[in-house]
């Protein structure tokens, strides 16, 4: 049974096909839209909060020992190169502001051993 709309000229079949491909065009243009800012400004503060252990992490072995020259000496050059690994995965201003923090904290802790 074909149901004509009045006025209209055209099947249900026909309607319902044209919305289904109008449906099917919006959702391809969908699909192609970036993600919205708030949830990339999400994930890089969820990967920068994994990010900044790992760098504290570094520091905190030189930083702890300031007062031991020697464990001072021989941790810091490895804790600085960790620290400039990290920096290149920082996605937020905040992260490479504390980057810089914990770089600086560990070229101070390393330059007051003679």
């Amino acid at each position: 049974m074909v149901l004509r709309y009045p006025g209209r000229g055209c099947s249900r079949l026909s309607a319902m096909r044209n919305a289904l491909l109008v449906l099917l065009a919006l959702t391809a243009a969908g699909c192609n839209s970036s993600p919205a800012p708030e949830r990339s400004q999400l994930g890089d503060v969820a990967a920068d909060s994994r990010t900044m252990k790992e760098a504290t992490a570094a520091a905190e072995e030189v930083v702890r020992a300031s007062g031991d020259c020697e464990v001072v000496k021989a941790a810091a050059p490895g804790a600085l190169q960790k620290l400039d690994e990290i920096r290149g995965r920082v996605r937020t201003g905040a992260g490479q502001t504390t980057i810089a923090s914990l770089r600086k904290q560990v070229t101070d802790a390393a330059e007051m051993c003679p």
